[in-house]
Formats: C-alpha cells, structure tokens, sequence
C-alpha cells in the first residue's frame, strides 16, 4: 500500500464500494541460507629399502642397509555459509464486476536500500503506473486491439482508461 502511495498517481482505500478497481494477490517472503561446501586434496608417498647380510661362522660378518621414504600431501576445505532473503509476488487489479483488468508478477532477492518485500512491492508498483499511463494514451481502438491479444473483454480494457 506504501508503494502504491508513494505514487501519487492513486487513491489509497480499504472499502471495495468507493473502490474502481481491487487489487487482490499473493506473495511468498523466505529467508534461506545457502550453504556451499568443497574438499581439495593432493597426497604421494614413496618408500623404498634394502638390506644385505654375510656371516660366516667363525669371525667374519659383514651387513649392509638402505632405506629411504618420501611423503608430500596438502589438504584443503571450505565451507561457506550466505543468508539470502526471497521474496516474490503475483497481484491481479479487478474492476467492480470482477473482471482482471491488469496483472503482474515481481519477484526480487532485495536491491542496495531495501529489503526483498520492500522492493518486489516496489517493483508492482512501478508496474502499474507505467501501464497506467501507457493506457491513457492509448486510443479506444487500441485499447481494444489490445484486450483481444491480452485475452480480455474489451469492456474490460475500456475501464483501465478510467
């Protein structure tokens, strides 16, 4: 409703009698967090050895040894956790005998200075008083061309003039 207000292009009411059109719809708001997760690894080993041995059995004895080994490794782990904020929303604008005379979706993970709710119901709003005044300039004719590819009765059309 804010949104809408800010506008200044519409009047603000919550008594569908004094109302020109209704504005009805849904909307879903999450806050998530994503959660990333990854290993890296490198490891070699190497080992290697030898050994030798003479006695004899009287005095002399004679014995040799080699060995030798080798290990490299590195090992690395992340894990990064982020806070995302959703929020989506799908509205539809009905004239007093019910018929859609405009709709929009919007949907928005936030912007610099505003939460993802605040922008997504600024986003329908923009929406709105854009389509607004495209409709004002439009003749009668386009309007009514114009419901027919929308799929809308063209009485329907005529009264998003107004």
């Amino acid at each position: 409703m804010t949104s809408l207000h800010n506008t200044k292009q519409f009047i603000i009411t919550e008594d569908e009698d004094k109302a020109d059109a209704v504005m009805k719809g849904s909307g879903d708001d999450d806050v998530f967090t994503n959660t990333y997760q990854s290993s890296d690894g490198i490891n070699a080993h190497s080992q290697f050895g030898a050994a030798e041995s003479e006695a004899s059995r009287y005095s002399s004895s004679s014995s040799t040894n080699h060995s030798g080994g080798i290990s490299i490794g590195e090992n690395e782990s992340r894990r990064t956790e982020e806070r995302k904020h959703e929020a989506i929303v799908t509205v539809r604008l009905m004239n007093s005998e019910g018929d859609i005379i405009w709709s929009a979706t919007a949907e928005s993970f936030g912007a610099k200075f505003l939460g993802a709710s605040a922008d997504v119901a600024d986003k329908i709003a923009k929406k709105l008083v854009s389509d607004f005044k495209t409709a004002k300039r439009m003749t009668p004719d386009q309007n009514e061309a114009a419901a027919k590819v929308e799929g809308l009765k063209p009485e329907a059309a005529a009264a998003s003039k107004r």
